[in-house]
């Protein structure tokens, strides 16, 4: 007998619809939105609206017609991340009363409903992964496409390096690259942010990991590998390097040895090379760049802020409240703190922070249930790769987050159709 909770009625009719092709459509819409953002975002009455939040709009409205025409199921281990993520969402209506900029915390109410109604969705209709598999394969074309046209616009204005570093009117263009601190040119894609881009492309280059060998995958992995080496992002690189860390010591506890990590290690290998190799040819020193990135990180301006939110502690902090939704925004005078812990504890005081603790936590014990089947291994790479970058940046509130938090608990924990343990390979998968 299954476990779990049913929503929806009886359909009055078929939907001649696989749900593998609504997970697909949902996961690729989604990851597109991501990576849009330079192009996408539209400015309503002072309001930044992303891509993403029109594509969770869509979602919903896909969601409510699935459930109207097939019943949709919760397993009974997704129900603790619904609570934890209700409980949540109230604390933060609570902090939104006590906040020094109301209409603006209003707006941080509605974002965490929107991460809400995107969590339901992916937790009804990720409830039952029966092709994971499929899926990575999916993930591991769309995010060559993606990276492709990244380093394509990239090496495109690689030769006009002197030129834009003259003209501050192009440093930041939007689309491309960026022109950085210590006149550094990073690869942004669509995204517009080296770092998210960064963080978005991550799970479709760790979804090839997972798959079997094959030349043509290779190369899609190469050149995802190479756009994220020419993003240049310290904390990216950072987290990339403790979650292996994390994962690798993970799988040496349950004694298992995955081809994963070795082609981990190959491709990261492979795309530092080859990005050394191309930047080197237009003149342009890799290495040195590199350097230059990590010298210049005590640099940054994350220290100042954390330490001056840190100093109005004592003035505007309440332990069980907190200073309010936005709270940290007013000291910084309009500024992200870059740190998602920071961001919670300090806004929505301890009960906040516990309750967002207890949800990442219980998320985390999820995706280590999991961590025995290869097809599994992407997403919960990318997700300690998100738990070290929720140091660096403030990412409490993204769609990304809940999509992953979803993922992971969302499907039963028993071995799924499709899904062979890390020390085996489905090695009659193809391309």
């Amino acid at each position: 007998m299954r476990s779990g909770h049913t929503l929806g009625r009886a359909p009055a009719f078929r939907l001649r619809l696989s749900m593998c092709a609504v997970q697909f459509f949902v996961i690729l819409v989604l990851f597109v939105s991501f990576h849009m953002y330079g192009v996408g975002a539209i400015e309503v009455f002072g309001l930044s609206i992303g891509p993403w939040d029109w594509t969770v709009l869509g979602l919903a409205f896909l969601w409510v017609v699935l459930l109207l025409c097939r019943p949709l199921r919760i397993h009974k281990n997704f129900i603790p991340v619904l609570i934890l993520a209700l409980f949540f969402t109230f604390s933060l209506g609570i902090s939104a009363f006590f906040s020094p900029q109301p209409e603006r915390a209003l707006t941080m109410i509605l974002l965490q409903i929107r991460n809400l109604v995107l969590l339901l969705a992916i937790g009804t209709l990720f409830n039952d992964v029966n092709a994971l598999g499929s899926l990575n394969r999916k993930l591991l074309w769309i995010g060559a496409i993606i990276a492709s046209s990244a380093v394509l616009m990239y090496t495109l204005v690689l030769p006009r390096y002197l030129e834009i570093l003259s003209d501050p009117s192009q440093w930041k263009p939007g689309i491309g690259y960026i022109l950085d601190q210590g006149g550094v040119l990073r690869l942004v894609g669509f995204a517009k942010d080296p770092n998210f881009y960064s963080l978005w492309i991550a799970p479709l280059f760790l979804a090839g990991l997972s798959l079997p060998f094959s030349l043509l995958r290779l190369v899609m992995m190469i050149i995802i590998g190479l756009s994220l080496a020419l993003a240049m992002s310290r904390g990216f690189a950072l987290a990339f390097s403790i979650s292996s860390v994390i994962l690798i010591f993970a799988l040496l506890a349950i004694r298992r040895h995955s081809v994963y990590v070795k082609r981990l290690v190959g491709a990261a290998a492979i795309s530092a090379i080859i990005a050394i190799g191309l930047t080197s040819v237009m003149g342009y020193d890799f290495l040195s760049i590199w350097e230059k990135r990590i010298e210049l990180a005590s640099q940054s301006p994350r220290y100042a802020m954390w330490h001056q939110i840190l100093g109005k502690t004592a003035e505007t902090w309440n332990p069980l409240i907190g200073a309010g939704l936005r709270g940290a925004e007013e000291i910084l005078e309009g500024a992200y703190s870059h740190n998602s812990y920071l961001d919670v504890l300090f806004e929505t005081g301890l009960v906040g922070f516990l309750i967002w603790i207890f949800l990442i936590g219980y998320t985390t014990l999820c995706a280590l249930r999991r961590i025995k089947y290869q097809e599994w291994l992407p997403w919960i790479h990318s997700w300690f790769i998100l738990l070290v970058m929720f140091a660096f940046f403030s990412l409490v509130y993204h769609p990304f987050t809940w999509l992953m938090i979803g993922i992971l608990a969302a499907s039963p924990f028993r071995q799924q159709h499709g899904a062979y343990p890390v020390s085996q390979e489905n090695r009659g998968d193809k391309p």
